[in-house]
């Protein structure tokens, strides 16, 4: 019922980061909210893995025309026009 969505998602917002420290970082990000930019850095490994996967980026789409949801910007990402 709509009138227990606050408390429900002050439970599971409560749940989640109870668990954190003891979770990966990475996933399967199809599956998630986007978290914000901090948690697109870090949800397909760590650090140098994003660079590298935006050096692909960069190499293979540098226009990010790809840039929506859960986007890896290139390392010398294009203007967005």
């Amino acid at each position: 019922m709509s009138e227990h969505d606050a408390l429900y998602e002050q439970w599971a917002t409560a749940m989640a980061e109870a668990m954190r420290p003891h979770s990966l970082t990475n996933g399967y990000t199809n599956l998630t909210d986007d978290q914000g930019p901090q948690w697109r850095r870090t949800v397909h490994g760590g650090e140098a893995k994003h660079r590298r996967l935006g050096a692909v980026k960069a190499a293979w789409a540098p226009e990010n025309l790809l840039r929506f949801n859960k986007n890896i910007t290139p390392e010398s990402a294009a203007p967005v026009r």
